[in-house]
């Protein structure tokens, strides 16, 4: 029994390392792309002081999202609105293609100043390659042949890739938890200079997994859960929740009367929620769909993240509102996937400087790799030596190499 263990963990190992150092390269990079995008939100703040920039003057009055989208109707007719979002700090009013958006004080109603500095080059390439695996239009690096379907799937390429880097990163995790909770038993320690490269390295590689494993799959689950509905699908299955049903877009029906209007939608979701959560996302219907939709949450998280909201939709012609998503009284499995999966996987949930932890985690991937391949490039060096000296031996000595080929 013990000889099969032995066996086996050695093809773990070599199974960990060899994927660790191809599909695992691949990993990282998401991994990294992700680390630094938790700090996309300030630097658009930073390249874009005025936009929130707010000041209170006598007479002012706190404004709705109604309002704030009426603002910049009416001072930018030639911008084409199409959705209104509370960030935490401002009202933002997006386009149509939701590429820019001018900024509305909360508290005054002012018009604050347009993203002048989009978020393009380095962020709008890193944000497609982890959010969108390059597949984002709007966004910079957009890759086309990423969009093809999968033959025998429904799936597309950018989306098998999800899937595979997702696979990639639990089955690390796992395998590097196992393989390095023998440490756990002899003590956590780190060899440094005396011990040599390989032992420095090797410990460093073994400690940051140990430490990093656990994030590792939550966060493996936790993205792959936006692209790939399988894992949404298991997560239903293996816990008390109820998945939540997307209300259909269905054609108006013919002799429809005219649209409600914007207000007249708000007033009606507001109608259902009741008082107590706020309003923070308003989109209006566009092309053929006939409904507007609002998100509601009881406490807004920061930048407007939500952690205890849900939808409502209301049909542009009826004023009939349906709550969609986790309605309130929802299973906690559903609020904990369908709130927390994004705020927890992006550590937006967290404010500033208390993000660094998740920034620390998303690094450690690239610190697994850094050792990882350190570790495998002296052990190489140290086969090849002996390998080498055996030969060398072997040439300086025929006749004791064939004794013992013939002892």
């Amino acid at each position: 029994m013990a000889k099969r263990l032995s066996a086996f963990r050695t093809r773990a190992i070599r199974l960990h390392r060899w994927v660790g150092l191809t599909l695992g390269v691949v990993a990282v990079l998401f991994t990294t792309a992700g680390a630094l995008l938790l700090f996309r939100p300030d630097a658009q703040r930073a390249m874009n002081e005025p936009a929130f920039a707010s000041t209170r003057l006598p007479g002012d009055r706190p404004v709705s999202l109604v309002e704030a989208l009426h603002t910049v109707q009416h001072g930018h007719p030639e911008f084409h609105v199409a959705r209104v979002w509370f960030d935490g700090q401002v009202y933002r009013v997006f386009n149509t293609e939701r590429t820019h958006w001018w900024s509305v004080d909360p508290g005054s109603g002012r018009l604050l100043g347009h993203d002048g500095t989009p978020l393009d080059g380095f962020w709008g390439v890193l944000h497609n390659l982890h959010t969108c695996m390059l597949t984002c239009t709007e966004s910079p690096g957009y890759q086309a042949w990423l969009t093809t379907v999968v033959p025998g799937t429904e799936l597309e390429l950018s989306q098998a890739v999800y899937g595979l880097v997702a696979l990639t990163l639990i089955g690390m995790a796992v395998t590097g938890l196992w393989l390095g909770s023998a440490a756990l038993r002899r003590g956590l320690r780190v060899r440094w200079s005396r011990a040599g490269r390989f032992a420095r390295d090797s410990d460093l590689h073994r400690l940051v997994g140990l430490v990093a494993g656990p994030f590792l799959i939550v966060w493996a689950v936790t993205g792959s859960g936006f692209q790939l509905p399988w894992v949404e699908q298991a997560w239903y299955a293996l816990t008390p929740g109820a998945a939540p049903v997307p209300a259909k877009e269905t054609p108006a029906a013919p002799g429809h009367g005219p649209d409600i209007g914007l207000e007249a939608a708000f007033q009606d979701a507001t109608a259902v929620v009741g008082p107590g959560p706020q309003p923070i996302m308003a989109l209006l219907p566009s092309g053929s769909s006939a409904r507007y939709r609002f998100r509601f949450e009881a406490a807004p998280a920061t930048y407007g993240d939500v952690t205890d909201g849900f939808r409502v939709s209301v049909d542009r012609y009826t004023g009939r509102a349906t709550t969609e998503d986790n309605a309130p009284g929802s299973p906690a499995a559903t609020v904990l996937w369908e709130n927390w999966r994004f705020p927890v996987h992006s550590g937006i949930v967290a404010h500033g400087w208390w993000r660094l932890p998740w920034l620390a985690f998303g690094l450690m991937p690239l610190a697994l790799l850094v050792t990882g391949v350190s570790a495998t490039l002296v052990r190489r060096r140290v086969a090849r030596q002996r390998r080498l000296a055996r030969l060398h031996r072997t040439a300086a000595n025929p006749r004791d190499h064939q004794d013992a080929k013939t002892g």
